[in-house]
C-alpha cells in the first residue's frame, strides 16, 4: 500500500513547516514509514514555501515533493493534487491544508477506519484553534469546528480538509474537482457528492482529529457571511 499526505498550500510557509514537523509526530501503527510520501501543491505567487520544502527533505522522516500549481483557485490546486499522487504511483491520498496541524493518530485513524468499514473515503474532525481569545458567539455557535452528522458510521458529505480517498477509486471514476467552483468554494462538496452517488460511502474517523488555526481576522461576523 501507497499512501501520499496532499498539502495544499498559499503563502503560509510557517504553517507549512508547523504541518510538516506534525506529520513527522505520525504514529503509523502497521503502516511502515516506506509506504508514505508526502505532496506540497503550491497555489502561491512566490517561491516561499520552497525553502520550507527543501529543509524537510534535508532532514523530514518522509519523502516529499513539491509541485506547483499556477491557476489559482481550490478546485485547480486540488485537481493537481490528484494527477500529482496518482503519477507518484499512490494507492491512497490524504487531503490536509497548511493552515492545520494533525493528532499523532490522524492518519492511522483515518485508514483503519477506511479499511475496517470498506470504504474508499474517510472524514474526521476539525478543531479550531484560535489565535487570541475568540468572541463569545464563535465558540458557542461552532462556526469555525467542522463535524458532520453520523449515521452507522456513515457521514452523508465531506470536506477536504481533513479527508482520507482511495485514488483508485477515484481515477477508475474519472472524478475530479469541478472548475465552475474554483474561486468560490464547495468544490469539495460537488466532489464528495458524486462519490456518493456513484454508489460508494464515506466513513467517519472520530479519533483522526485535524486542528484548524484561526487568525483574529476570520473572527468576524462580515468573514463569515463573506465564506457562506
Amino acid at each position: 500500500m501507497r499512501l501520499c499526505i496532499c498539502i495544499c498550500t498559499c503563502e503560509r510557509p510557517a504553517g507549512l513547516a508547523l504541518l510538516l514537523r506534525a506529520i513527522d509526530r505520525q504514529r503509523l501503527g502497521s503502516l511502515a514509514d516506506s509506504a508514505l510520501r508526502i505532496l506540497v501543491v503550491d497555489n502561491g505567487r512566490s517561491d516561499a514555501a520552497i525553502p520550507v520544502v527543501e529543509a524537510y527533505r534535508n532532514e523530514g522522516r518522509f519523502p516529499i515533493t513539491y509541485a506547483r500549481e499556477p491557476v489559482r483557485g481550490l478546485a485547480a490546486v486540488r485537481n493537481r493534487s490528484l494527477a500529482a499522487a496518482h503519477a507518484l504511483g499512490a494507492d491512497w491520498i490524504a487531503l490536509i491544508d497548511d493552515d492545520e496541524v494533525p493528532d499523532p493518530d490522524w492518519l492511522r485513524s483515518l485508514l483503519d477506519t477506511a479499511l475496517r468499514v470498506g470504504v474508499p473515503a474517510c472524514v474526521g474532525p476539525v478543531v479550531p484553534l484560535f489565535d487570541r481569545v475568540p468572541p463569545a458567539w464563535a465558540t458557542a455557535g461552532g462556526f469555525f469546528a467542522k463535524t458532520l452528522p453520523v449515521r452507522n458510521g456513515l457521514v452523508a458529505d465531506a470536506y477536504t480538509a481533513n479527508a482520507l480517498l482511495d485514488l483508485r477509486v477515484v481515477t477508475a471514476l474519472g472524478l475530479s474537482f469541478d472548475m465552475r467552483f474554483n474561486t468560490m468554494g464547495g468544490e469539495d462538496t460537488f466532489f464528495f457528492h458524486a462519490l456518493l452517488r456513484a454508489g460508494h460511502k464515506i466513513a467517519w474517523a472520530p479519533d483522526a482529529i485535524v486542528y484548524d488555526s484561526i487568525p483574529a481576522h476570520r473572527m468576524r461576523v462580515r468573514w463569515l457571511l463573506a465564506r457562506w
